[in-house]
């Protein structure tokens, strides 16, 4: 009895002893997928904020461009209304003199007739 016993004892240490080491290596696994999750997060994170300052760079650059294109449309448009301001004083100078009298009605002056 003393034999079967000590059989018994000696089984039960040895399933002990395997399932300690199912335990830990479990227990390790466990650890390493959780360090691996860490890292997975903390790459995620970093790639995230570069991705932040990436895109805070390209929308400054879009708002850049929008405004320099905003202010060379801006002096096309002044040029433009110069231009043609300038085209009407010329139009308005070539005009004969006493061209604005005909027009309401008066007549012309020529050099020749007294005033």
């Amino acid at each position: 009895m003393r034999t079967q016993f000590s059989t018994e004892l000696q089984r039960a240490r040895e399933q002990v002893t395997i399932a300690q080491e199912r335990a830990e290596a479990s227990e390790r696994r466990a650890l390493r997928e959780l360090d691996q999750e860490r890292t997975v997060r903390q790459k995620s994170k970093r790639v995230a904020e570069e991705l932040r300052g990436e895109l805070a760079v390209a929308r400054h650059e879009a708002r850049d461009a929008a405004v320099a294109k905003a202010e060379a449309q801006a002096a096309g448009s002044i040029e433009r209304g110069a231009a043609r301001a300038g085209g009407r004083a010329a139009a308005q100078g070539r005009r004969r003199p006493g061209a604005d009298n005909e027009s309401r009605g008066g007549h012309a002056r020529s050099p020749s007739q007294p005033e």
